[in-house]
């Protein structure tokens, strides 16, 4: 089997981590490969919690879905190597969800995954205002077979696109994402600085 790449906008989103989305580029807000092992508390927090209703249904639902993140964290370490491409909004970054310490931990986890060579992770500043990401989060995929599909998820439902037409467009869209975010170096930056404030 070839590389899998996969590219992750969690723009105009509530989530707040993944260094993947649902397939999220490979699915996330981070949404699993950047929630740390054993503790997908953010993504639980994401899924289940809250003062709105879950859009992801009862709690069982909800903690099977955070569950179903944290096993996609194995795209992190695959082999052929898998490379991840994540953009977050900054504000997703700074939404406090299930405590201090959890928050710490996945800023953490976050600036380790942005170390691996076949991560880029990226942030898009809330000095931004207007990007092509204010239409919602996305998830583009380039399969092993050089096949390129998108997801898209949002209010408890999700979409695999697969016509070309509609591919090129999400995925063009993204390229621009990429291009007005802050880069790598200065989106790990920012992380630390997030971690340093709490």
């Amino acid at each position: 089997m070839g590389p899998l790449s996969v590219a992750v906008a969690t723009l105009g989103s509530g989530c707040t981590w993944t260094v993947d989305r649902p397939l999220n580029h490979v699915e996330g807000g981070c949404n699993g490969a950047a929630e740390e092992e054993g503790r997908p508390e953010p993504g639980a927090a994401v899924l289940g919690g809250g003062t709105a209703p879950p859009a992801h249904g009862p709690r069982p639902v909800a903690e099977a879905l955070a569950k179903a993140r944290m096993e996609r964290r194995a795209l992190l370490d695959r082999k052929p190597v898998c490379c991840i491409s994540v953009i977050h909004e900054e504000a997703a970054l700074r939404r406090r969800l299930g405590g201090l310490d959890v928050m710490r931990r996945q800023y953490e986890h976050l600036i380790e995954c942005a170390q691996r060579p076949n991560v880029v992770l990226q942030v898009m500043p809330m000095s931004q205002g207007e990007h092509a990401g204010l239409y919602g989060p996305m998830t583009v995929i380039e399969t092993p077979e050089q096949t390129t599909l998108a997801y898209l998820e949002g209010n408890g439902h999700s979409t695999l696109v697969s016509r070309p037409e509609e591919v090129g467009v999400l995925a063009r869209r993204y390229a621009m994402i990429g291009r007005q975010a802050l880069r790598p170096e200065e989106s790990t930056k920012l992380i630390k600085q997030l971690r340093d404030e709490l």
